[in-house]
């Protein structure tokens, strides 16, 4: 999978694709230039590989959103927030393993349609 697969997401368009979706969202708030980030993009792909087709994923550039990041108190990059019914249910920070990535979209499917 393409780094470049995981679409990017602003303000303008919060509510419509990641409040409204109908399945859960991880969200990851990220920067281009931050270097835990790109350690973990391939831990990070290989999750959306095997979760795409159940879970909606973002990413949100933390020098571009200001107002998300602090709406949801996003203190380091990266960091992955999960959403289930347009309530955040979960978060990690860090440079964070597969299955802890795991976890955290197994507990956003846990109750979900």
């Amino acid at each position: 999978m393409d780094p470049s697969e995981i679409p990017m997401v602003g303000d303008s368009q919060w509510k419509r694709l990641v409040l409204s979706e109908p399945r859960p969202v991880l969200v990851e708030f990220w920067s281009p230039n931050c270097a835990p980030c790109r350690a973990v993009e391939p831990r990070l792909l290989s999750v959306v590989a095997q979760y795409r087709d159940r879970v909606a994923f973002y990413r949100v550039t933390v020098e571009e959103e200001e107002d998300l990041v602090w709406a949801y108190e996003v203190m380091s990059t990266p960091t992955f927030i999960a959403f289930r019914d347009s309530e955040p249910v979960g978060a990690l920070a860090g440079d964070v393993d597969v299955t802890e990535l795991g976890n955290l979209i197994e507990d956003a499917m846990a109750g979900a349609p």
